[in-house]
């Protein structure tokens, strides 16, 4: 296959739908912005799989997203995957609303 940016040979692939192939992670970060809004498997419904398991996202895209990468302790990701709790479960924001807010920049201010 062809990496969908330079059109090198390569066997890499989206980790996440497997659809789109890069040949560096600097192919696929050039792509991101575009290829996000694409991919099948959005982050944010991975986020509300975790979120209903009760399990920290060990998804990179997720984690990045939402930021689960900002937190520096165990107890600051225990706290925000409870933020998304509350949020999903008991205000019933929606999945739309969720990647809504991250696609503009402003998911902390919404929150």
């Amino acid at each position: 296959m062809k990496c969908s940016i330079c059109e090198k040979s390569t066997t890499q692939r989206c980790s996440r739908c497997h659809t789109k192939y890069y040949c560096s992670k600097s192919c696929q970060k050039k792509d991101y912005s575009n290829h996000v809004q694409e991919c099948p498997s959005k982050s944010v419904n991975i986020l509300v799989e975790y979120v209903y398991k009760d399990l920290i996202p060990i998804d990179n895209a997720v984690r990045y997203e939402y930021g689960f990468y900002n937190c520096m302790h165990p107890g600051e990701l225990s706290k925000l995957l409870g933020l998304y709790q509350g949020l999903i479960k008991y205000l019933n924001c929606s999945k739309s609303q969720l990647h809504s807010w991250w696609e503009s920049g402003n998911l902390a201010f919404h929150i």
